[in-house]
């Protein structure tokens, strides 16, 4: 073994004691039930939002496609990540991520991305929500009665997408 693969372990081994005694340190003084699990996951692509379900003349309701197909990329995207369960109160921040239209000035352009113009089309950020937290049912969480706090936030950026945060809420957010 070579002097220079010696630094390299030896540094690895700095690091993850480092590690180790940070996460000791954060938990130190709480049990286990203390520590808030903490989950972000993006999701790629055009949001989506939650459309009206198809209802046939008997009745019956049928979920569009475009919702559908959307829901399990949701899914896909939480499954990816983890395959951790909430079981208690859960808050949620949701960015959503638009990509401005091509057929605007480079100056206009740059206010959307820096965030000085907000975006003020579809799809709309309550029915987006709607459709990432329904996804998160029985994937994320029991039922999305468990959301005490949602936060939903629509913005420019140079690429379409979704990112959503979720952990667990043991204490009041205001």
């Amino acid at each position: 073994m070579s002097v220079k693969n010696d630094k390299r372990s030896a540094r690895h081994v700095r690091i993850c004691l480092k590690m180790k005694n940070r996460l000791a340190s954060q938990i130190e003084g709480k049990n286990e039930k203390e520590v808030k699990m903490e989950i972000n996951i993006e999701i790629p692509g055009k949001p989506q939002a939650k459309q009206r379900p198809f209802v046939t003349k008997k009745g019956i309701a049928f979920t569009k496609k475009e919702t559908a197909v959307y829901e399990n990329l949701v899914k896909l995207a939480y499954r990816q990540k983890t395959d951790y369960m909430f079981m208690g109160a859960v808050e949620i921040v949701i960015n959503i991520l638009i990509k401005p239209p091509v057929t605007i000035s480079k100056k206009k352009y740059q206010e959307m991305i820096d965030g000085k113009i907000l975006p003020q089309v579809r799809p709309d950020v309550d029915n987006v929500a709607k459709s990432i937290t329904d996804a998160l049912n029985k994937i994320a969480y029991n039922d999305d009665a468990q959301i005490t706090y949602l936060l939903v936030k629509k913005r420019y950026a140079e690429k379409d997408g979704v990112s959503v945060y979720i952990r667990e809420n043991k204490e009041m957010v205001f």
